[in-house]
């Protein structure tokens, strides 16, 4: 083959391979561009992901909190219910069951099962705490809700609660009586019920069982342990905390208190009421 020929072929085949080359560059760019848009892709469908996984959270989030909503809303109304329903009930030592000669729910009924400023009462303040000894300080009477103050005279301070009137017994009335104990509205227990007792030196109501009620505790049993400071008792206990019970002037409860060692202590019968039901 001359030389020129070959000049010719060779230069022939040399821009063969660069065009080779450069075809194989752009191929590889195109590649680079569509794994890139394939990332970018893949990155939205899973931020897509993301974000539809968190609306359906929040959908159902919304949905919970609507539903408490709506029990809460059902609780505060037979909360009311059962407050109005109370307040209508005659004070007969047991719920429900009608008065001679007067309709159940008549106003003078519902007027005289308000708990007056001042008494004494047992107040339910919260699971821990249970029952405490509590001094009235207002009445609602369209939320049938009382304001209440912790009774205990030692404490730095003496908090002050709202109560539904269900969470509150009454125990003595404001203004003192020869006897304190009003049997009009907490009749006598009877041996072996459960009951709530001042447990002595505190202003704390516990649970307990009836051993002697005040009718037939008429022995000396020892000394009655007298309640916390300030809360009040009986004239004759005040005057000899030592005096045997006595059911006219000193009428005590024998009770014996839950995880007592089995212990059997004379309460004065005011500060014992029916088990909350």
């Amino acid at each position: 083959m001359a030389p020129l020929e070959q000049q010719t072929v060779r230069g022939t085949e040399e821009g063969s391979l660069e065009a080779l080359v450069q075809h194989l560059r752009t191929v590889e760019q195109a590649r680079a561009e569509q794994l890139a848009a394939l990332e970018v892709t893949e990155q939205q469908s899973t931020a897509d992901r993301v974000a539809s996984a968190a609306r359906r959270e929040q959908k159902a989030a919304d949905a919970g909190l609507a539903a408490i909503d709506q029990l809460l809303a059902r609780v505060a109304a037979a909360e009311t219910s059962e407050d109005t329903q109370h307040a209508k009930r005659r004070r007969t030592g047991e719920p429900g069951r009608r008065g001679s000669g007067r309709r159940e729910g008549s106003s003078e009924s519902t007027t005289r099962h308000v708990i007056r400023r001042g008494s004494l009462v047992a107040a339910s303040v919260a699971q821990t705490e249970g029952w405490i000894l509590a001094t009235v300080l207002a009445y609602n009477s369209e939320k049938h809700r009382y304001t209440v103050q912790d009774y205990d005279v030692e404490s730095a301070e003496r908090p002050t609660y709202v109560l539904p009137a269900r969470l509150v017994r009454f125990v003595t009335a404001a203004v003192p009586r020869r006897v304190p104990w009003d049997r009009s509205r907490n009749p006598e227990i009877p041996r072996g019920r459960r009951v709530l007792a001042l447990y002595p030196r505190t202003t704390v109501f516990y649970q307990c069982v009836v051993i002697v009620p005040p009718s037939l505790n008429i022995t000396a049993s020892g000394i009655p342990v007298p309640p916390a400071p300030g809360v009040p008792m009986t004239p004759a206990a005040e005057l000899n905390p030592a005096a045997p019970p006595d059911p006219v002037n000193n009428p005590m409860y024998k009770v014996r208190f839950d995880d007592d060692d089995n212990n059997e202590v004379d309460v004065p019968a005011h500060l014992v009421i029916p088990m909350p039901h």
